[in-house]
């Protein structure tokens, strides 16, 4: 039976390669007809949207055309579109080298396709100028034009009558979708492509009179929220609750109740919150204290690129159905190693999922060695009597943070907070084909990361793994790191092949919002603020990466613990953003039942025994204890129903779809994997570790990292003769500047990295030797002060004074600042001291460069005050020396990064960011250039003391 279902689907797959555009078009006219007729978790904008596009398939139909999905993922009536090109001249190649419709806008300039090349973000994702939908559409293909005026009265146009971005909008930070006049304008990848010069964003005041959502499209402006003040809804109330803190906790408690469909929440002194089981309309009421919401704002659709291959489907329903339930739940398990003490014979006996490498492990082993390791758990799983024959290998897992950071000798790089800053997402492919190439080499064939938080509080402990505060920068960042390690998803061949490996993006939702900047904490946020701003780099994640793996918080939402919200993981995520992927869970994460009174959280949970986080869809649980009582117990909840066969089966299915993709298993023996160590070309490779190629790469995101914050006098760059001192506090009695441990930051070779020393990186450039090395080279000469600038002589050989200041390593919630300010000194009173002794001593005409390496922005107008020049150098990595050296000196790279995260004005000001209305000291985007005549300099700056913050 399964081969003849096998056959009958290869056939089925044969006719769909024949006529692949009628096979994308119709699956995406079915998932429009859906979203049209209600049949999903969609916002009232997207519905619209396709119902509009039923609309005009029909017109399409009767123009003889055929409604089709381009490689952007929208829609148009082909050949009907393009009758308007006007002749051969009017169809052109556009930079993918496809050939294309010229809108009309483009006609009327006298200007062929490929001759716009600047400002970039004129073409839309499709190549295409599409104007605003309308009640009135004009007729398809027929596109309105914004420069007719100039037109008329110049009797043409030339390219220069087309103003570019910041003529259009002038001096803007926000990020988002682009208009002018009625020509909607995208970037092409991503906005980034045109920041900061040429950054484009439409005045607030015509939010309402313009709508560009584009169907399908990966990008799309910020819907607006469904709250409705001064309002209640009339109808049956299902459930009234007391005691609620906000308006978000009431729709949150909503959509944890089935038959709820709105709320109304009234602001009193307790707050009360009105669950409704029906609404009839809403009704105003006189003040401010009501406010009306429905269950959800909704959700955009989301297209994923990985196809699903139905013969792997139909066989993987031949497995699933013979094996048993215990199996089942094993596969829904990931155990650190240290859980699986006796692999030959615990394997033996039971399926395991995953098993994780925890920091810490095989910290002085070579790779083959480890990879050896990794063999020794394969077989042991391949050892085990499977019901249905077929064995299943685990997964073999690693937090991969910054690079393959668990494994000695790697390449590790700046941390995400750095790689924010250089905003490139050429480099972030390299960077995750890196990342992925030495974890084969290893026997690791799937990452924990990357995190996708959009970090909004500075005192957040984990701010370093944010890339921004923005979530368009984080959208842009994730996708190239993706593409790198999992491959191209639009590719089967390429697409989880030798070397990428799985890639998991965490944690959703909203880890960068918690309220305090509490790791694992509580995010107290709206619906949409949710939607707009923290799940922007998980729609990158889907659509451009084709991500297998997504990892829900330790953080709650309005009191909702992640691990069982089944509105967020799957309504949302999964139904509606469309991850076939699997979830998976944190460190016991499923056990966290919270504090909350109503008993909404998790219950009845512990770390051995789960159903509620299984129905509400966690995939697979990371089980920190006895994970063999927990096959037991999730087995006998099946049997007894209180988990559904059909949510297991998923949940397995989901698994094993991944494993398929990844070739560890499949219908196909001969193209399955074998053990670890046999893996070639990339299996237990030494040499592959931190290889040239590879420190290249850590090089250039050092160096595209680094933020200039201030160069007064223009003393950047230094001359490669200079003479300097550099100077810094001690660690350990090392200089901080000679320290790579913390150049590296934590989440390297241990979780908190406190025992790391330089013996563990002798393979990396501290920025002392990497300073050393230019200017030694270029005949001048280095000083490395070793007893924090006591030694420092005050005779004027010294042509600069480097010095290196900075933060300890920390990791999680070590790195929590809680009521403490931002201010620097207060946590490194040595830093200003060595600043305050040089100052007093040097020459008034020696300047003073400061570099500053921390994992957030923090508080330093005393050291900006002191210092002529000022970078910030963020956690640079292995190669932070090489990166520094390549920008600081004549000859070299200019600055390229440019602040992700904005730099707070006072030591309290740590929920400072863009498009708040605060006035941050160096505002989002900031990052001044050495070669490029900016002039500006930095002026002396009040300097505050608060320690303490409310």
């Amino acid at each position: 039976m399964a081969a003849w279902r096998a056959m009958a689907a290869l056939g089925m797959l044969s006719v769909l390669i024949m006529q692949p555009s009628i096979c994308k078009a119709s699956a995406a006219h079915r998932q429009l007809r859906q979203d049209a007729e209600g049949d999903s978790v969609v916002s009232p904008k997207s519905r619209e949207g396709a119902q509009e596009y039923l609309s005009r398939a029909e017109q399409c139909a009767a123009l003889g055309g055929l409604m089709s999905v381009d490689l952007a993922n929208q829609w148009a009536c082909c050949p009907a579109f393009c009758k308007t090109c006007g002749g051969a001249d009017g169809c052109d190649k556009l930079l993918g080298g496809k050939d294309a419709c010229c809108p009309a806008t483009i006609q009327a300039a006298n200007l062929k396709c490929s001759e716009i090349k600047a400002p970039p973000c004129v073409l839309d994702a499709g190549g295409r100028i599409r104007g605003p939908r309308n009640p009135d559409p004009p007729p398809m293909g027929v596109l309105p034009d914004p420069f007719k005026e100039i037109s008329d009265a110049k009797g043409g146009l030339e390219e220069s009558d087309i103003p570019p971005p910041t003529e259009l909008w002038g001096d803007c930070t926000e990020t988002r979708l682009c208009q002018q006049g009625s020509v909607c304008r995208l970037a092409a990848e991503g906005w980034a492509q045109c920041r900061p010069e040429l950054e484009m964003c439409p005045p607030p005041d015509v939010e309402d009179e313009f709508d560009c959502t584009i169907i399908g499209s990966s990008v799309h402006p910020p819907l607006k929220d469904c709250y409705k003040w001064g309002y209640q809804y009339s109808g049956t109330v299902l459930e009234t609750r007391e005691t609620t803190d906000s308006p978000w906790q009431c729709q949150t408690r909503c959509q944890m109740k089935d038959k709820c469909v709105g709320v109304n929440f009234i602001s009193d002194q307790q707050g009360k919150c009105i669950l409704m089981a029906s609404t009839t309309g809403t009704e105003a009421k006189p003040g401010v204290g009501w406010l009306a919401a429905p269950k959800t704002c909704g959700w955009d659709r989301l297209t994923n690129p990985v196809q699903k291959d139905f013969a792997l489907e139909l066989w993987l329903s031949d497995l699933i159905g013979n094996m048993t339930l215990e199996e089942k739940a094993g596969q829904m398990i990931i155990a650190p190693i240290f859980g699986v003490p006796e692999p030959e014979v615990t394997l033996k006996k039971y399926s395991l999922g995953a098993m994780l490498w925890p920091p810490g492990f095989y910290r002085e082993a070579k790779i083959w060695q480890v990879a050896a390791e990794m063999d020794n758990f394969y077989a042991a799983a391949m050892d085990k009597e499977w019901a249905s024959g077929i064995p299943i290998p685990p997964l073999m897992a690693a937090d991969a943070i910054h690079g393959h950071n668990n494994a000695p000798h790697s390449t590790i790089f700046p941390h995400n907070i750095g790689l924010g800053a250089a905003n490139d997402s050429v480099l972030m492919e390299k960077i995750g084909l890196v990342t992925a190439t030495e974890m084969v080499a290893s026997g690791i064939d799937w990452t924990l990361a990357p995190t996708v938080a959009t970090a909004r509080d500075t005192r957040w402990g984990r701010m370093y793994e944010s890339y921004s505060e923005d979530g368009y920068t984080v959208e842009n960042i994730v996708g190239g790191l993706l593409r790198g390690l999992q491959g191209n998803p639009e590719d089967p061949e390429s697409f989880l092949a030798a070397p990428h490996v799985l890639a998991t993006c965490k944690h959703w939702l909203g880890d960068g919002g918690s309220w305090g900047g509490l790791t694992d904490g509580d995010t107290v946020a709206a619906e949409t603020e949710l939607r707009d701003i923290h799940s922007r780099g998980y729609r990158a994640c889907i659509e451009k990466g084709g991500v297998q793996s997504v990892m829900p918080s330790f953080t709650g939402t309005n009191t909702i613990e992640m691990h069982g919200y089944p509105f967020l993981l799957t309504d949302v995520l999964k139904n509606t953003y469309n991850l076939d992927g699997f979830l998976v869970g944190d460190w016991n994460g499923h056990a966290r039942s919270g504090n909350d009174e109503n008993g909404e959280n998790l219950p009845g949970c512990t770390v051995e025994h789960c159903p509620f986080a299984i129905n509400a869809g966690m995939d697979m649980l990371m089980i920190g204890g006895d994970w063999i009582s927990f096959i037991n117990n999730t087995a006998r909840a099946v049997e007894s129903g209180e988990i559904p066969l059909e949510r297991m089966d998923d949940a397995v299915r989901r698994i094993l779809r991944a494993k398929a993709r990844l070739g560890l298993i499949g219908p196909d023996p001969t193209k399955v994997k074998g053990k670890p160590s046999t893996r070639k070309p990339y299996a237990a490779r030494d040499d592959l570790m931190a290889s040239d190629e590879h420190m290249e790469v850590a090089r250039e995101a050092v160096r595209k990292s680094l933020v200039l914050l201030k160069n007064n006098r223009h003393v950047l760059p230094l001359k490669r003769s200079a003479n300097i001192f550099v100077t810094s506090r001690l660690i350990d009695d090392v200089p901080y500047a000679d320290f790579l441990p913390t150049h590296v930051g934590s989440w390297a070779l241990s979780w908190q990295a406190e025992e790391n020393t330089n013996a563990d990186f002798l393979y990396g450039t501290s920025i002392w030797k990497g300073l050393s090395d230019v200017v030694t080279g270029g005949g001048g000469a280095a000083m490395l002060s070793k007893n924090g600038s006591d030694d420092f002589a005050a005779t004027g050989e010294y042509d600069a004074i480097v010095a290196v200041i900075g933060e300890e390593r920390y990791a999680e919630a070590a790195g929590d600042l809680k009521e403490n300010s931002l201010l620097h000194h207060a946590r490194y009173p040595a830093d200003l001291d060595i600043l305050d002794k040089i100052t007093a001593k040097k020459s008034p005409d020696t300047p003073i460069v400061c570099l500053l390496v921390s994992g957030r922005p923090v508080y330093v107008n005393q050291h900006l005050n002191r210092c002529d020049a000022f970078v910030a150098a963020w956690l640079p990595g292995v190669a932070a020396g090489l990166g520094v050296g390549d920008v600081l000196f004549e000859g070299g790279y200019d600055f390229h990064g440019r602040l992700a995260h904005s730099w707070p004005a006072s030591p309290c000001q740590a929920t400072v960011n863009v498009g708040d209305g605060q006035e941050a000291l160096f505002p989002f985007s900031y990052g001044l250039r050495m070669n490029q005549g900016e002039t500006d300099e930095v002026g002396y700056l009040r300097e505050l003391s608060d320690t303490r913050c409310t």
